[in-house]
């Protein structure tokens, strides 16, 4: 939302005020969710920091003693630090 990742065209307007109107819920409520979850990402990225794991991790890094768990492919969740 914050960020168009494009680089062709230097028109491409950041600015949420400036979108269509029928935009602005969801940019609104996008932008309170991000307000929101900024402390638990700066605290995984500490922990991605410190322990040198991903913030993402496969499923067996938590469920290791289930052995289902490594037939899952291409599945990644997020847990909040510390879980």
């Amino acid at each position: 939302m914050f960020r168009t990742h494009c680089i062709k065209n230097s028109n491409n307007d950041r600015r949420i005020w400036t979108f269509p109107w029928i935009y602005q819920n969801n940019l609104a409520r996008f932008t309170r969710l991000r307000q929101t979850l900024i402390p638990y990402i700066y605290t995984a990225a500490r922990h991605t920091y410190d322990s040198d794991l991903a913030v993402l991790l496969s499923l067996y890094y938590r469920q290791s003693v289930d052995t289902k768990t490594g037939l899952v492919e291409n599945w990644s969740i997020w847990f909040p630090p510390n879980f």
